[in-house]
């Protein structure tokens, strides 16, 4: 009887293993596949509250899906830009459900390689041996951060920001000297120390009236000119700048930056995650201003592409008020001039990086005006000259003899005579006398007369005097 006790027990005991082994499983793996998340629970940007684990894998493979297709991860250098493929990142989404803790927020467990994502940076810096410059750690983490909350939107990432340093201790980034009048200098003094924030932007506009600067627009563009230098050899941004229709005495073509209140403005920005800042001291005429901060992951220089000169005109006015052969400057000419300047961002290397046009500046000549004296006139000869021969006339005359003579004629004359001849006529003439101009022959002729002798004047007082016998020369009147 009590072996048939035993025999029962043990038959029991065998039944309840076999039925355990057989449907335990079953009922344990329905208990955990009907269980789901509390309330507030988050994986990613996917709230699986009230969520199998079933259906939470699936619905953040979905959510994977259309984050790749919503914005863009970008890597910044130097103004380049390199976009980092989503598909390149290899997400654990049942790895991050199981390890999910109920009623928190969770990570995707997600990664991005190493092999991939060094060649993208290597490829946007263009140096291999960036790698040992940046914080890649940190860099690779901030990215694979974005992908593993599934954030929506753009993301940009800058490399510089993630320059390792040996010191954070701040150095001159660069220097500059204006030499100024006095009276701007003393506008200028209560000016020490301007702070360029981190990845911010500056307006001078903003900083004078929030300090409650009173400048004189000359004295402003002083300060904005030597802002404007400092920034050049550095990687601050300049966002607005101008330039004077004529340059000051203080300032070379292409490092000018001209202010005016409510219409000119300087506008920086600087990129850094560090602070830039600038020290301005004021000695008798000089102005002489530093920028100083962590040292710069790239080398910057300013080169002078083009330089250039333009002569001024000269413009002559007259004025009746300038004296003879004298002239007055009433406006002095000034040469024009174009410049362009260039910034080139190099690697330790010496490799040029990036090369940026900062200024085109151009500012016309300015004519010389000049004020002369009249121009005296001078007199012409006439075209038909009158020719009167008073006096003695003595020697030779040949050829034709037209017009008035008057006086004494001595020695001989050949040719044609024609006119009126007054006077004394000595010597010997030869040739043909005519006279057809009515004109009168008056006198007295001595000496001999050859050839002919043809008057037709209506005066026959020398024809009376020959056949008178009143001519010396025949007296007998023949």
């Amino acid at each position: 009887m009590q072996g048939l006790k035993l025999f029962a027990v043990m038959l029991a005991g065998t039944l309840l293993v076999f039925l355990a082994g057989q449907y335990g499983p079953t009922v344990i793996d329905e208990k955990i596949a009907t269980s789901k998340f509390q309330n507030e629970t988050q994986i990613g940007t996917e709230l699986v509250e009230n969520k199998s684990k079933a259906q939470a894998i699936e619905d953040l493979h979905q959510a994977v899906e259309s984050w790749k297709n919503e914005g863009s991860i970008y890597l910044e250098w130097t103004g380049d830009i390199s976009l980092i493929d989503k598909d390149d990142f290899a997400f654990n989404i049942e790895g991050s459900v199981d390890q999910a803790v109920d009623g928190s927020g969770n990570r995707l467990l997600v990664t991005l390689p190493d092999s991939v994502f060094l060649k993208n940076l290597e490829n946007l810096t263009g140096s291999t041996q960036i790698n040992s410059e940046i914080d890649l750690e940190k860099l690779k983490s901030d990215i694979t951060d974005v992908a593993s909350t599934l954030k929506g939107g753009d993301t940009s990432f800058s490399v510089t920001d993630y320059i390792l340093s040996d010191s954070t201790t701040e150095e001159v980034l660069h220097e500059v000297m204006l030499r100024v009048d006095k009276s701007l200098v003393e506008e200028l003094e209560g000016i020490s120390t301007i702070v360029l924030e981190p990845n911010t932007a500056f307006s001078l506009d903003a900083f004078l009236q929030e300090a409650g600067h009173t400048l004189s627009d000359e004295s402003s563009s002083v300060l904005a000119t030597a802002l404007y230098q400092l920034s050049l050899p550095t990687n601050v941004t300049i966002l607005e700048r101008h330039i004077s229709k004529e340059l000051p005495t203080w300032a070379d073509a292409g490092y000018e930056a001209a202010f005016r209140n409510g219409t000119m403005d300087l506008q920086l920005a600087n990129p850094n995650n560090h602070v830039l800042t600038i020290e301005i001291e004021m000695v008798n005429s000089q102005l002489t201003a530093t920028i100083t901060g962590q040292p710069l992951a790239l080398s910057y220089e300013i080169v002078e592409e083009r330089m250039e000169k333009y002569q001024p005109k000269t413009v002559v006015q007259y004025s009746p008020h300038v004296q003879q052969n004298q002239k007055q400057v009433k406006e002095r000419g000034k040469a024009g001039e174009y410049a362009v300047i260039v910034r080139q961002a190099s690697d330790s290397d010496g490799v040029i990086l990036e090369t940026t046009v900062i200024a085109q500046d151009f500012y016309a000549p300015i004519q010389q005006v000049e004020v002369h004296s009249l121009t005296k006139p001078v007199a012409t000869s006439p075209t038909t000259p009158s020719v009167t021969a008073p006096g003695t006339n003595s020697g030779n005359t040949t050829g034709d003899n037209t017009g008035t003579n008057t006086g004494t004629n001595t020695g001989t004359n050949t040719g044609n005579n024609s006119g009126t001849n007054t006077g004394t006529n000595t010597g010997t003439t030869s040739g043909n006398s005519t006279d057809n101009s009515n004109g009168n022959s008056t006198g007295s002729n001595t000496g001999g007369t050859t050839g002919n002798n043809n008057n037709n004047d209506n005066d026959k007082s020398e024809n009376d005097d020959n056949e008178s016998g009143k001519n010396p020369a025949n007296p007998g009147g023949k």
